[in-house]
């Protein structure tokens, strides 16, 4: 094992490496000294010589090591981690192309989570920790990126790399960097005795503005200044709470035998409970998020009392927070009037199989026409802004949600920009970032259909027109001797089947490749599929 020395003033070090050994006394630990290294980081060209040494045994000072599959040199500009992580993914690269090529092999489908897995995973592993990456670090990594999801598109290199992203949606890597860095930083959040955020808090201080700001900084200044408070701990809460909390486990009933949006759900639901519960005291929990932007409203119907209960959380809340609040205020109802027999009624699965606290849980049809559940549904609603305050404040489940908008906010922006430059025909059928890639949707075509479909997309096809475009052919010239100035073959006297002959009459008309390219997102892209395939289409 190697251990490393992190030191930053040279005329330090002896005292350093002192210190260092009275700690480990201290605490009955020791070392192998023969087997541990030293880095001294600094952005000199040039380290003076001088010797380390623990316990009077020689150090060897070295200028680069690897501590928990991380390569740390002594500039920590990141060129000796991508170089080493470059080597890993080519292993992940190979096994692409020995899969698939651009006309034959597994669908892009299977090609993409191959790439998530073998390739991606790679890059992904705590590479936020050395951003700033200069610039030849990021475009050896792109570059892997760039090869990769040609592979899975089967595109031609000559493709639009912002493109071929929006495509896979893959976004860029200093985007999911930032990404994979507020993840980190929000899971952080609920621990307020973490030792990051006191190392994190002390180098926004003293860092200039003019100096670039690290994807760590960034996520903590987004999460610190967001405009409602934040619930933290000093523990981790599984160890405040009770040995006998944890393995309570009562059972769920989540099958009533009632059918969703049936006209007689509310009276069958109503002879079950007076059937088995006919003694208990009734509490129906609901959430609600009216918008994107608006607060979420938790709130607890008590039927019999006519009691209504609401409470109003910060905009960041997710509504399986919103759901849980209300279990909990019904809990505390029940629990501070003395009730022994009651039953909690909500339309939250998700919250009964997390919360296990619950003395009898069951799940109900979300709006089904169940009159105390429709009571709780509108209390919810108005608790959006009437509900009290008690309970606004953001937990760190919820803001790990927000890398996501983050993100997608970001990205958004960067595609803006750059389909300026380049990829502008693609951003013309394409202007917004899909939620997945169209291939997930018809894992039924063969290979060299998605790949022809990929290509005509991005408009980088081995057509007349982008080959006369790239200089391969001198003329625009289909086979059949017509100009064409199109990217896909409508009329073409030579292909088998006609593309009218094909196509839906329910398709919108008049036909174009805009429109035909357009529609890969809709069930229309089946017809288009079997058109490419029954006339042997390979562009």
């Amino acid at each position: 094992m190697t251990f490393i020395i992190l030191t930053i003033i040279v005329n330090r070090a002896k005292l350093s490496s002192s210190t260092f050994k009275f700690w480990l006394s201290d605490h009955g630990l020791s070392l192998a000294v023969d087997k541990c290294q030293a880095v001294v980081f600094t952005r000199k060209r040039s380290i003076p010589t001088f010797n380390f040494s623990l316990e009077e045994q020689p150090i060897n000072l070295i200028d680069k090591a690897k501590f928990l599959g991380i390569i740390l040199d002594r500039k920590l500009n990141g060129i000796a981690h991508s170089q080493y992580i470059s080597r890993k993914c080519e292993k992940g690269i190979n096994v692409l192309r020995a899969v698939a090529g651009v006309w034959w092999g597994a669908h892009a489908y299977s090609l993409k989570l191959l790439y998530n897995a073998l390739v991606r995973s790679h890059i992904d592993y705590c590479l936020f920790i050395l951003d700033p990456l200069n610039k030849t670090t990021s475009e050896l990594l792109n570059r892997i990126q760039y090869r990769s999801l040609r592979i899975v598109l089967g595109a031609m290199k000559s493709s639009p790399t912002n493109a071929l992203q929006v495509e896979c949606v893959d976004p860029p890597l200093h985007l999911r960097r930032q990404y994979l860095c507020d993840r980190f930083i929000s899971k952080t959040l609920h621990l307020s005795s973490h030792p990051l955020w006191s190392k994190l808090t002390q180098l926004s201080v003293v860092l200039r503005p003019s100096n670039p700001s690290s994807c760590l900084l960034n996520s903590f200044e987004k999460f610190t200044n967001l405009p409602h408070p934040l619930s933290s701990l000093s523990i981790n809460p599984l160890y405040s709470t009770s040995y006998e909390a944890l393995v309570y486990n009562p059972p769920v009933i989540t099958d009533l035998g009632l059918t969703k949006d049936a006209p007689d759900t509310n009276t069958k639901f109503q002879e079950i409970v007076h059937q088995n519960w006919s003694n208990y005291l009734f509490i129906y929990t609901d959430a609600s998020k009216l918008s994107p932007e608006s607060c979420v409203g938790a709130a607890c119907w008590v039927p019999k009392y006519k009691i209504v209960l609401q409470f109003k959380c910060p905009p960041e809340t997710s509504v399986f927070t919103g759901e849980a609040v209300a279990l909990l205020e019904a809990i505390l109802f029940a629990r501070s009037h003395n009730i022994k027999q009651t039953v909690i009624f909500t339309d939250s699965l998700s919250c009964l199989y997390s919360i296990r606290e619950n003395p009898f849980r069951t799940w109900i049809p979300s709006h089904s026409g169940i009159s105390g559940n429709e009571s709780a549904d509108s209390c919810a609603k108005a608790a959006v802004q009437l509900g009290s305050l008690e309970h606004f404040k953001n937990y760190s489940h919820d803001l790990s949600t927000l890398a996501k908008n983050y993100l997608d906010k970001s990205w958004q922006s960067f595609w803006n920009q750059s389909k300026t430059i380049k990829g502008k025909f693609y951003a013309s059928i394409q202007p917004d970032i899909p939620k997945r890639p169209w291939f997930f949707l018809h894992r039924y075509a063969v290979r060299w259909v998605t790949s022809t479909i990929s290509r005509l997309r991005l408009a980088h096809a081995c057509t007349p027109v982008h080959l006369n475009k790239i200089r391969v052919r001198d003329h625009s010239l289909c086979e059949c001797g017509l100009v064409t100035k199109a990217q896909f073959p409508i009329s073409c006297p030579k292909l088998l089947h006609p593309l009218y002959d094909v196509l839906p009459p329910k398709f919108p008309r008049p036909l174009n490749v805009e429109c035909l390219l357009m529609s890969v997102f809709s069930p229309y892209c089946k017809f288009i599929c079997k058109y490419i395939q029954c006339n042997n289409i390979k562009l």
